[in-house]
C-alpha cells in the first residue's frame, strides 16, 4: 500500500505510511495498527474518515474477548467471530450465496487473520526473528 500511496494521487487521509495492516477480509478492508500511536484503525476501502477501534492492539483483543464472554460477539463456523446482532443477517446472506447469489460477508476473517498475525508476532518475538 505504501508504494501505491507514493505513486497514486490519493488524499493523505486515504492511506498513511505509518499504518501496518494485520488483518484483512481479502476484499480491500483492513485492520491496521498505527506505528506511532499504537491505535487499531479500520481501513474500509470506500469509507472515510477511518474509525479508531481501540487505543492499542492488546486493547482491541481484550475488547473482543470481553464481547465474546458477554455474548455481544459469537463464534460461527461459517463466519468466525461476529457480532451476535449480525448473525441472523449474515446467515440469510450466506443462504442466498449458497443458493447462487453473489453477495457474501467476510467479517469473520478480520478476527481470524488478526489472531494469526498476533501468533506470528509472538513467535517472532519469542525466537527473536
Amino acid at each position: 500500500m505504501d508504494e501505491l500511496a507514493r505513486t497514486e494521487p490519493w488524499e493523505e487521509s486515504w492511506w498513511h505510511p505509518s499504518w501496518v495492516p494485520f488483518a484483512s477480509d481479502f476484499a480491500g478492508q483492513l485492520l491496521v495498527v498505527h506505528e506511532q500511536t499504537g491505535e487499531v484503525i479500520a481501513f474500509i476501502h470506500d469509507d472515510e474518515p477511518r474509525e479508531v477501534l481501540a487505543a492499542s492492539l492488546p486493547d482491541y483483543f481484550e475488547g473482543i474477548a470481553s464481547d465474546l464472554e458477554g455474548g455481544v460477539r459469537v463464534f460461527d463456523e461459517r463466519f468466525g467471530v461476529v457480532f451476535a446482532s449480525d448473525l441472523e443477517r449474515l446467515s440469510a446472506v450466506y443462504a442466498k450465496r449458497t443458493a447462487g447469489a453473489e453477495e457474501v460477508s467476510h467479517v469473520g476473517f478480520y478476527v481470524v487473520t488478526a489472531l494469526i498475525a498476533l501468533l506470528g508476532m509472538v513467535i517472532a518475538y519469542t525466537f527473536d526473528l
